[in-house]
């Protein structure tokens, strides 16, 4: 009894994520190296998308004063955006759509979306995003597991800053900080049995990774974890309580 207890509050949505840590042989060589996460359940929490409104005149001055000014509980980078600031792809801020929709490439190969009640991640190409009714949504790309395993063809050479999103399909969700590794690296360890300990990983979309990556975090007695984005980004993927409205 104790033992199905125990795995139930693994899976139950007693309050809010959690800022965890994990160390995966992703660095150069198989060297370990530290992700960071904030795993969050569905029943109790969401996620927005915010626009920061370009590059030159932003209306938060980083990732940290976004999620502060909506009381959020954690956030990250978002996705793609060219050189001009416009995002690349469609993404849609509180119900407000900025972009068109891409289906060639694999920086929008995926979209996450949520219409309040419910979020998922799918396929560009598969998903209508024409006509969606979506609140939030963020085109991204490449996709690093899909269906419980690794993509293959992923690039294998480059290391570098990575965020990420993770979900097992239902109400179970992450978002993560990597400090460096490669696509195909990431992927296939995660698609390891056991790699990430907190859900089975259905799925994992890759978001803006380099200078572009960033996680901030508060916990539950109100301290800042930061792990602070250098560059300019145009929108940011925050994560806030679902009786907030």
């Amino acid at each position: 009894m104790r033992l199905l207890l125990a795995m139930l509050a693994l899976v139950l949505p007693a309050g809010a994520g959690d800022h965890r840590r994990i160390d995966l042989p992703i660095g150069p060589g198989g060297r370990a190296t530290t992700i960071h996460c904030y795993v969050f359940n569905s029943d109790v929490e969401t996620f927005r998308v915010i626009d920061q409104g370009g590059l030159t005149s932003q209306n938060s001055t980083n990732l940290g004063a976004a999620c502060a000014a909506i009381n959020a509980t954690a956030g990250v980078n978002g996705s793609y955006f060219t050189p001009e600031g416009e995002p690349l792809g469609l993404m849609i801020a509180g119900g407000k759509s900025t972009g068109s929709p891409a289906l060639a490439g694999v920086l929008t190969s995926g979209v996450l979306w949520s219409d309040g009640p419910r979020g998922a991640i799918a396929r560009s190409k598969q998903f209508d995003l024409a006509h969606t009714k979506a609140k939030d949504l963020l085109q991204a790309g490449p996709f690093l597991i899909e269906n419980g395993a690794a993509v293959k063809g992923l690039e294998a050479k480059r290391f570098a800053r990575r965020t990420i999103v993770m979900t097992d399909g239902g109400k179970q969700w992450a978002i993560a900080y990597v400090p460096g590794a490669t696509l195909a690296g990431l992927a296939n360890v995660l698609a390891m049995p056991g790699a990430f300990p907190h859900f089975p990983l259905k799925t994992v979309l890759n978001l803006d990774g380099g200078g572009s990556s960033g996680l901030w975090i508060r916990k539950e007695n109100d301290q800042l974890f930061y792990l602070r984005e250098i560059s300019k980004v145009r929108n940011f993927l925050v994560i806030v309580r679902r009786n907030q409205g």
